[in-house]
């Protein structure tokens, strides 16, 4: 009985004192950090196949004047004549070209691949190389497929002119074989010096043997 009573003052002295240090301050309860930053997109790491890639910012940076000279700076891909991109050292007709996901046709006759030169730079948005499949492209290429990305708003007005002039010194100054043409000629049309002449257009009307 005796060990009883005094135990219970102990206990309740025990409670008393640990009673200050179970009060939690609950001023700050609700305060939020927020932590602000800008989400630089990395293609490189989001791909799960071979691809290299161009942003723009890239473009920005090193200031080529076209998109060739652009790709230059892509491993694996290598540009011909200025203007002819060889993708992991296949030839042009490994390879193919799209603006935004559409095929590019080439203004070539004897080549698959686009002259890409023809393409300013500061249209681009970004460019991508896939060197293996990919669903997102089609599959009829050896050496890789080339996407170009366009802006959506310029954002400035702008204007680009070019002037060049060249000479072929194998026959610029030099005689040969030339037809004595018509006065339009320099602006690609016939003045009529080319006309069938009349005895053997009348000839040809009434369907006369020669």
């Amino acid at each position: 009985m005796t060990s009883t009573m005094l135990a219970a003052p102990t206990l309740a002295a025990a409670q008393d004192e640990a009673q200050p240090a179970a009060e939690i301050d609950t001023s700050s309860i609700g305060d939020e950090i927020v932590v602000r930053g800008r989400f630089i997109p990395e293609p490189q790491r989001a791909t799960s196949q071979v691809a290299t890639f161009l942003s723009k910012e890239d473009l920005a940076r090193t200031g080529d004047d076209n998109a060739a000279l652009a790709l230059t700076r892509l491993s694996g891909l290598n540009v011909v004549s200025g203007k002819f991109a060889f993708v992991r050292g296949l030839g042009d007709r490994y390879s193919s070209a799209l603006l935004n996901g559409s095929p590019l046709p080439s203004p070539e006759p004897l080549r698959r691949t686009v002259p890409l030169d023809l393409f300013p730079a500061g249209i681009l948005d970004g460019a991508a190389v896939q060197k293996t499949f990919s669903p997102n492209y089609p599959g009829e290429f050896g050496g890789g497929v080339i996407d170009l990305t366009t802006l959506r708003d310029p954002g400035d007005d702008y204007l680009t002119l070019r002037a060049g002039i060249g000479a072929n010194f194998e026959t610029t100054t030099r005689d040969g074989i030339f037809v004595s043409g018509g006065d339009l000629d320099w602006l690609g049309y016939d003045d009529g010096t080319r006309s069938t002449p009349a005895p053997l257009q009348a000839l040809l009307d009434t369907a006369t043997p020669l």
